[in-house]
Formats: C-alpha cells, sequence, structure tokens
C-alpha cells in the first residue's frame, strides 16, 4: 500500500516493503519498483483526501495465502467483480464447503492474464455445462489462447 498525495495506493502484495518510484499525471498513478522498467501498478488519480484507490487483482495472491479473509476482503466487496463471479462463489462453496473457498480464489487470479469479459464468459459456459471448477473455467479460455497463437504463427 502507498500512501501518497494523502491518499492510499495499492500494490500487488509481492512487492510490499520494497522501495518504489510514483510517476504522477494529472489523471494518472503509475507505480515501479525503483531500478526496474515494469509498472507494477497503475490508478486512475483521486483528489479525494484519505481516499482508498485499490486494484482488487493485487490482493488475490495473499487471499490464496488465507482464503478464510476472502468475506473481509475490503478491495473484493463493493462490486469490485461481475455478478457472475459471486454466483460462482455461491456454487463453489455450496458444493464443496472450504475446498470451494479455495477453488474460487483461483478463478479470479485468471484476470491477471485473461480479460474480464473472456473470465466471465468462460464461467458462464462452465455454468451452463454444469461442471464447475477452476480448470473448467481455465481450460476453454487457455485453449482459445493457444489457437489464436498457432494462427499467428501461420500467417
Amino acid at each position: 500500500m502507498l500512501n501518497g498525495c494523502l491518499n492510499d495506493y495499492s500494490v500487488p502484495t509481492h512487492s510490499g516493503h520494497q522501495a518504489i518510484l510514483v510517476k504522477g499525471t494529472f489523471d494518472w498513478v503509475d507505480i515501479y519498483l525503483v531500478g526496474k522498467p515494469e509498472r507494477i501498478a497503475h490508478h486512475r488519480r483521486s483528489y479525494a483526501k484519505a481516499d482508498f484507490v485499490v486494484n482488487p487483482l493485487h490482493y488475490l495472491a495473499l487471499l490464496e495465502k488465507k482464503p478464510r479473509a476472502l468475506d473481509q476482503a475490503a478491495p473484493l466487496q463493493e462490486g469490485a467483480l461481475p455478478a457472475a463471479f459471486e454466483r460462482l462463489r455461491r456454487l463453489l462453496e455450496a458444493r464443496m464447503d472450504k475446498r470451494g473457498r479455495k477453488e474460487y480464489i483461483q478463478v479470479p487470479r485468471l484476470l491477471e492474464t485473461f480479460s474480464i469479459g473472456q473470465v466471465e464468459h468462460a464461467i458462464g459456459q462452465a455454468q451452463h455445462l454444469g461442471v464447475l471448477s477452476f480448470y473448467a473455467i481455465k481450460h476453454p479460455i487457455h485453449r482459445f489462447h493457444l489457437q489464436l497463437r498457432r494462427k499467428a504463427a501461420v500467417c
């Protein structure tokens, strides 16, 4: 968590407790690890006082280690993800209890690689087929990307 300009901006958990470089523009705040060229966080700049600007993806790795914190995870509250994600969570927890929560936490982590639309579509397909698991959601997205790479390699 970066406290800058009287506001807090989230960073990925793997970047905590490290020296950072903050570049701000009128509209955006970009955060880098010192000495590294890759941007680790990108947020719309807030001009409110004591605002908490968060990217829910920054907390998913931590939740994988502490799945019981999912209900109290402020960044994932307030409709941070589409309704399909919440329906999936309820179904997985109803079917698998604690294992269902752990299984669910892996699904939003797909957003680190794939678009929210792709993941949401895959959730819908899995629910339609009645096959609810992380792998049932990940597999079609991964297969689609492999097909795109093959087509690009041929062209």
